[in-house]
């Protein structure tokens, strides 16, 4: 995991902070019938998610499972 991470910091020119930060800003709203994102991800989150063979269809559907 420690070398995925450092693979995404080279590829982004990011940091440690900056990647959890992007991260962080994935916001999820809670309403009556269930749990959504409140936005979709950005290109950003994708790219560093990406990195560790997540794409959006199984963030959603682990927000659904909650």
């Amino acid at each position: 995991m420690e070398y995925k991470l450092k693979d995404c910091f080279i590829k982004n020119n990011s940091s440690v902070e900056k990647v959890f930060r992007e991260l962080k800003r994935i916001k999820i709203v809670k309403v009556n019938n269930g749990q959504h994102l409140m936005a979709p991800l950005t290109s950003k989150q994708k790219k560093i998610l990406n990195e560790f063979n997540i794409v959006e269809d199984e963030i959603t559907s682990y927000i659904n499972s909650i």
